[in-house]
């Protein structure tokens, strides 16, 4: 015991610098202490009578009555150390502000990936229903030409009766009606057949 009271002021000398809360802006708690050494040189009556002599201006190196014995710190690294590895404190508030930006970082990527996905599904849906429209029209189309198609000679009945089945070209979906018109939002996003219908359409009718 005396000899670890020869200690006190200089553990809490070290115990106040190291917990000063000017040196950090985390606060921390003493748990406890752990005393090991090295190396210990003397007997303990020489701490003893070393810290004695300092009080009185002495030599502040104690002369030693025996030989220096090594201690291990096994017990300080497996019991203290590895041990309560795991008993490490963290700042809540800086773990919750950690959490609320990962959370909100995935909550971002997949509203973002949901849009994508849903604006590809509509851009899909719509050039799927202008395709279906167009192939019903062309359908429509070729029933009634089929009859002028088969025809070998022409007369100027006929003629008129052309203009029937041209009218059903020109106002096909995707035909020379509706050609100058921009393509609407909902058919873009790189998906867009419109082009390629109205081409054909075009040409058809020509």
């Amino acid at each position: 015991p005396a000899q670890f009271g020869a200690l006190k002021g200089r553990v809490t000398s070290f115990v106040a610098a190291l917990f000063d809360p000017g040196r950090s802006q985390v606060n921390v708690s003493l748990r406890g202490l752990y005393f090991s050494s090295g190396t210990q040189e003397g007997t303990p009556i020489d701490q003893v009578l070393g810290a004695i002599g300092r009080n009185f201006g002495g030599n502040s190196r104690p002369h030693l009555s025996g030989t220096g014995k090594s201690f291990f710190l096994h017990d300080l690294l497996t019991d203290v150390i590895f041990a309560e590895s795991g008993w490490v404190s963290y700042d809540k508030s800086a773990a919750r502000r950690a959490a609320i930006v990962r959370f909100g970082g995935l909550g971002a990527i997949t509203l973002i990936a949901a849009a994508a996905l849903g604006t590809l599904a509509l851009s899909f849906a719509s050039n799927r229903s202008l395709i279906a429209s167009t192939t019903l029209a062309m359908g429509q189309y070729r029933e009634t030409a089929a009859p002028l198609l088969k025809a070998s000679t022409v007369t100027d009945v006929d003629l008129e009766n052309v203009i029937g089945p041209l009218d059903q070209l020109r106002d096909l979906p995707a035909g020379y009606e509706t050609g100058d018109l921009p393509t609407p939002l909902e058919e873009t996003f790189g998906l867009s057949q419109r082009e390629r219908l109205l081409s054909a359409s075009k040409t058809a009718y020509r």
